[in-house]
C-alpha cells in the first residue's frame, strides 16, 4: 500500500492522481468515509476480468447509509438496469463500483477537472458512451457509501449535477436536456419507494 498525502485542487485532481500513481492494471477508487460491502468484493472483480481479457471496465451496486448508522440501507444504487443509451438521461453506473483498466484512461484520458461534481459522468460519458469501451455489469453489492458527500449534500449539489451534465453533453457532443434528465429523478424515487417496501 502507498500512502500519499498532500494539497490537491479537489476530489477529482486528487483521483487524477492516484491513476497517475497506479502501477496496476485495473484502478479504482474507495473514497475516505466509504467501506466494501463483502470482504470478496476486490476477488470477485479480479476474477471477472481474469475469465475475460477483453473487458475494459466492471462495474456493480452500491448502498446509502447513514453516518450515525451504517447497518441500514437509506437507498440502494443498482446499476443492473444501465443501458449505454440511458447516459443520455444522465443515468451511470455507480461509480464507487466502477473498476477500469488503467489502460483506458491512458487512451481516453482521466478525470476533466472543470467539472465542480460530476466530472466522474463527465468521463463515464467520455469512455462508455462516445469510445464504447467493453464493460461488465456483476450482481454484487460492491460498496457502502456514506450519504452527505459532494454529489448527495441537498438541493444545491442538485443543481450542480445538471449544470455539469449539461455541460458534459455538449462539451462531448452529445444531445440531451435538462426534461430528459429529470426522467432519472423518478427512477431515484421508484428505488427509494422499492426499499421502503422491501423493508416492511
Amino acid at each position: 500500500m502507498r500512502w500519499i498525502s498532500e494539497p490537491d485542487k479537489g476530489i477529482y485532481d486528487a483521483m487524477n492522481k492516484g491513476i497517475g500513481m497506479a502501477t496496476g492494471d485495473v484502478v479504482g477508487f474507495l473514497n475516505s468515509d466509504d467501506f466494501y460491502t463483502t470482504n470478496d468484493t476486490l476477488l470477485t472483480m479480479v476474477r471477472t476480468f481474469n475469465e475475460n481479457g477483453k473487458l475494459d471496465a466492471v462495474y456493480g451496486d452500491i448502498h446509502y447509509v447513514n453516518d450515525y448508522d451504517l447497518k441500514t440501507c437509506v437507498r440502494y444504487y443498482s446499476s443492473k438496469c444501465f443501458r449505454r443509451w440511458l447516459m443520455r438521461l444522465g443515468f451511470m453506473p455507480a461509480h464507487p463500483s466502477f473498476y477500469c483498466r488503467r489502460s483506458v484512461y491512458e487512451r481516453y484520458g482521466k478525470f476533466d477537472t472543470r467539472y465542480k461534481v460530476a466530472a466522474d459522468f463527465e468521463c463515464l460519458l467520455r469512455l462508455i458512451y462516445i469510445n464504447r469501451i467493453k464493460t461488465q455489469y456483476i450482481p454484487m453489492d460492491f460498496v457502502t457509501m456514506r450519504t452527505g458527500g459532494k454529489s448527495t449534500s441537498g438541493i444545491a449539489s442538485h443543481k450542480q449535477i445538471l449544470r455539469d451534465h449539461q455541460l458534459a453533453f455538449k462539451r462531448n457532443g452529445v444531445y440531451s436536456n435538462v426534461l430528459l434528465e429529470f426522467l432519472r429523478y423518478g427512477y431515484k424515487l421508484y428505488e427509494i419507494i422499492e426499499l421502503k417496501i422491501h423493508k416492511r
